[in-house]
């Protein structure tokens, strides 16, 4: 980490080495390698290192577990900060930063002091030869800074892969043999955080043990989502099965009704309701018209000064009864008239029936003076 200094709150303060240009050379899932350049005129570009500026530092990070430290993340992960002072020194890019949380104190003077940055390139696929004479795989370029991470081997000189999407092989346990295009390698031991267990093994096995857990993950989110989907389709089920048996029963229902008979009750009721209301309008008024548009015709026969606007239907029906009451008792009374009328006017002229029907009017107002006697002579 370079130089450590304590501050009066407990903040380790340093200035160390972070990076350098060069070739990387990097493991693949598959155990296969690659080998990464990254060019000084890429590692030094003035934006790129300038990219580094003020972002965070977290505690370790490691391929497939640790994400990319946003807004959304940084408070889970960050132990300090990145300074302002990052400056290329030969063929390094050295930077100066402060851990603040006490976790990450703690974790430095226990030991570990090695550093590791992270970030995003564009990487271009290409077979190529550096100025030294050493083959590469592709490029590194527009590299910007994400974060910086302090963990337990040096990286000054045998840096870590700095992207985190592949594990590093550092560069001092690996003989680049140009000529025959092969490269040996010791296999070195990493440290990694099982469930909260620190273990060291070898890198192949944290390899595949990385990458069966991402592929864990992936297939336990998989099968989370197929199982919401199925139950949303077993509700769906549930709900047309409840639909459909709603449907039968309803058939059924409709299956028990005399449907016969209740055309006939309906042609009755129709015949009553005509010839009730024919007692006080004409039936030809009734052609086309509804039981309650015939109600309306008698209710405004009898009664033309009643609104019926807006009138419910059990209001009407007992506005018609009503109407019918009053409007045959009317005609009894005028049809009784008529009657009496015709009995003293039978087969006479117009002056014998005019005289006689005065002549009977006279006779019911003195019928009180004559002698109710039986013995009185006719």
């Amino acid at each position: 980490m370079g130089s450590v200094t304590e501050t009066p709150e407990g903040y380790l303060k340093f200035d160390a080495v972070a990076t350098r240009s060069g070739i990387f050379i990097y493991h693949n899932t598959d155990g296969s390698i690659r080998k990464a350049y990254r060019s000084p005129e890429e590692v030094f570009k003035a934006d790129s290192m300038a990219s580094f500026s003020l972002k965070p530092i977290v505690n370790d990070h490691c391929m497939g577990v640790t994400p990319k430290i946003t807004a959304d993340n940084v408070k889970d992960f960050q132990i300090g900060s990145i300074g302002e002072n990052i400056r290329r020194d030969g063929n390094f890019v050295k930077l100066s930063g402060m851990i603040t949380d006490k976790s990450g104190v703690a974790a430095v003077k226990a030991g570990r002091r090695g550093l590791s940055l992270a970030y995003d390139s564009d990487d271009i696929e290409e077979h190529g030869i550096t100025p030294d004479g050493l083959e590469y795989d592709y490029r590194q370029t527009n590299i910007r800074g994400n974060h910086l991470a302090i963990v337990d081997r040096g990286r000054a000189g045998d840096m870590a892969r700095l992207n985190m999407d592949t594990v590093d092989i550092e560069e001092n346990e690996l003989e680049l043999k140009q000529d025959s295009k092969t490269i040996s390698q010791g296999e070195r031991k990493m440290k990694y955080n099982l469930d909260g267990i620190d273990i060291d093994a070898p890198e192949s096995i944290i390899n595949a043990l990385v990458k069966a857990r991402t592929d864990l993950s992936t297939a336990t989110l998989s099968l989370d989502s197929e199982k919401k989907e199925v139950a949303k389709l077993k509700t769906n089920l549930d709900t047309a099965t409840a639909t459909a048996d709603a449907a039968k029963a309803e058939i059924a229902k409709l299956k028990e009704v005399d449907t016969e008979k209740l055309v006939q009750d309906g042609i009755s009721a129709r015949i009553a309701l005509v010839d009730n209301a024919s007692l006080i309008c004409d039936a030809t008024e009734f052609k086309g018209k509804t039981d309650a548009e015939i109600k309306g015709l008698v209710i405004k026969k009898v009664f033309p000064e009643l609104n019926m606007d807006g009138k419910s239907a059990d209001y009407v029906t007992a506005m018609f009864d009503a109407a019918l009451q009053a409007g045959d008792a009317k005609q009894r009374k005028e049809a009784l008239a008529k009657q009496r009328k015709q009995v003293v006017t039978l087969d006479k002229s117009d002056e014998e029936k005019d005289k006689d029907e005065k002549e009977s009017n006279r006779l019911l107002q003195d019928a009180y003076r004559a002698p109710c006697s039986m013995s009185v002579k006719k």
